[in-house]
C-alpha cells in the first residue's frame, strides 16, 4: 500500500487450510505401518486361528494318566455308568512301581501304637480325598478325574505293601495324589500300609466303582 515492493527472492509463508487450522496446525501423524501390511497380518492371525481349532493335537486321554500300560487304557473308563474301573486303576498305579519297590516287605510291626498313629495320620492327611471309610465316597473325590483309589475294592488286596509304600511316599504325576516323603517319616507311610489293608481290605461291605467326576 505504500509502495514499496517486497524484498526479492523472500518466499511467503503459505497460509494454513482449514483442515490445519481444525487439527490445531499440526501433521497428520503416519499409521506405523501401510494398510496392506495389516491386511495380511490380520489375515495369518485368521489362518492360525483356525489351524488351531482343526488341527491341533489333542489333549491326552484322561485316563492316561501314567503312562502306556497296555490293555489298561481301554478298560479305565469303560464302565457302563462312565465309573472308573478300579481294578484296572490299582493295576495301572502298580505298573508304575518299579518291581524291585513292589518285593519291598513292610518292615515294621502292626503294633497297636503303629496303627493307632497311622489311623491319626489317615483321619488327617487321607481321609479328605479317600474317605473317612476308605471307599473314596466322599464329594472330593467326584471332583478329582481320575479319582482317588477305593481302599475297599477287592483289587487292593492284590497291591503288594511295598508298591503302597511306594505311591504314598512319591505320589503320581498328574494325578490329585500327592508326594508324602517329604512330611511322614517311612515309619508313619509303613504304617499307614498296614492301617490301610488292616482296616480297608478285609471289611464286609465293598464297593466296585466309584461316582465318576462330572463331565466338564
Amino acid at each position: 500500500m505504500d509502495g514499496r515492493d517486497e524484498p526479492a527472492g523472500r518466499d511467503k509463508k503459505p497460509t494454513p487450510s482449514a483442515d490445519d487450522n481444525a487439527a490445531g496446525g499440526g501433521t497428520v501423524p503416519r499409521p506405523l505401518l501401510p494398510a496392506p501390511v495389516w491386511a495380511a497380518i490380520a489375515g495369518a492371525l485368521a489362518l492360525l486361528a483356525l489351524w488351531l481349532v482343526l488341527f491341533m493335537p489333542q489333549a491326552a486321554p484322561r485316563q492316561d494318566f501314567a503312562g502306556d500300560v497296555p490293555g489298561l487304557d481301554e478298560d479305565l473308563f469303560d464302565q457302563p455308568s462312565g465309573a472308573v474301573d478300579t481294578a484296572a486303576q490299582l493295576a495301572r498305579l502298580r505298573e508304575m512301581v518299579p518291581p524291585d519297590q513292589r518285593a519291598r516287605p513292610n518292615p515294621l510291626e502292626p503294633t497297636p501304637e503303629v496303627l493307632a498313629r497311622a489311623r491319626t495320620i489317615f483321619g488327617s492327611q487321607c481321609a479328605v480325598c479317600h474317605g473317612p471309610n476308605g471307599d473314596a465316597n466322599v464329594a472330593v473325590a467326584r471332583t478329582l478325574n481320575p479319582p482317588p483309589v477305593n481302599f475297599t475294592h477287592p483289587a487292593f488286596a492284590d497291591m503288594e505293601p511295598g508298591a503302597t509304600f511306594h505311591i504314598i511316599k512319591n505320589g503320581v504325576a498328574t494325578t490329585g495324589m500327592p508326594a508324602f516323603g517329604a512330611s511322614l517319616s517311612d515309619e508313619d507311610i509303613w504304617g499307614l500300609v498296614h492301617f490301610l489293608r488292616t482296616n480297608f481290605v478285609s471289611v464286609d461291605h465293598r464297593t466296585d466303582t466309584v461316582v465318576p467326576p462330572p463331565t466338564p
